[in-house]
């Protein structure tokens, strides 16, 4: 179990993180461990050694992922919640996308157009699961009330967002509720 194992890199499918974000494995090679796979250019720290397009997007990607980072809490449990009912619906997408860019205002991070769409596609590749539900839910509780309110409108809005509340959207309803009574905060 423990001993080294060759692959072709080229039969990856894809990556996926520990927050169940999927990525294209090329980008990911080259922008998180900085190597050039598949004929693609690896990283520096300016990114000069991509096109100009490329470099636009990049910046865009990073800045959602940037944003994702910050508010890792809040858009895995929003994700969570779209995922909860099977499939995850363009109107929860958006919703969650909107309270992104709501956040990213009031933290004094302009969004472009470009960046707001990267937000929308980081949050189509999540596949967030359950298991680090309590965690993330005790980070929120760390914000201040506004915060934590923004956050509960937000998932109210995105149960809603396809015009139908389902069973398993209630149910994860309901364990959230489990939970924060539990930490004695419902």
């Amino acid at each position: 179990r423990q001993a080294i194992r060759t692959f072709r890199a080229d039969r990856i499918i894809a990556v996926i993180d520990r927050d169940g974000e999927v990525f294209d494995p090329p980008r990911y090679f080259a922008e998180r461990i900085g190597l050039a796979l598949f004929g693609g250019a690896a990283l520096d720290g300016n990114l000069a050694t991509f096109e100009d397009n490329d470099r636009t997007a990049l910046t865009d990607i990073q800045q959602a992922r940037a944003l994702r980072d910050k508010l890792r809490p809040e858009m895995t449990i929003l994700t969570l919640a779209a995922h909860s009912d099977g499939h995850l619906h363009p109107t929860e997408v958006d919703v969650i996308e909107q309270f992104m860019e709501r956040e990213a205002a009031g933290m004094g991070i302009p969004l472009t157009l470009g960046a707001a769409k990267a937000c929308a596609d980081v949050i189509s590749r999540m596949r967030p699961s359950a298991y680090r539900l309590e965690e993330h839910l005790a980070r929120i509780y760390e914000r201040d009330a506004a915060a934590q309110e923004r956050f509960w409108n937000a998932f109210q809005r995105v149960m809603a967002a396809d015009g139908i509340v389902h069973d398993e959207e209630l149910s994860m309803i309901n364990e959230l509720g489990a939970m924060l009574r539990g930490a004695g905060k419902g």
